[in-house]
């Protein structure tokens, strides 16, 4: 299945749903909630994705 989905959009499946999840992130840090928050709730589980979000 991942190497369809790639072939017919051009990201791997988990780059994919990175991508959603910080889309998720960003959205509802522009809610107010803050990044740690944010992150959790968008689905990120470790501490190292959010210095993702953090620009670190």
């Amino acid at each position: 299945m991942s190497h369809l989905f790639k072939e017919n959009t051009g990201i791997s499946l988990s780059g994919y749903m990175v991508l959603h999840k910080l889309q998720k992130a960003t959205y509802l840090i522009f809610e107010g909630l803050s990044i740690t928050d944010a992150a959790m709730a968008a689905g990120f589980d470790s501490p190292s994705h959010e210095c993702i979000l953090e620009g670190n």
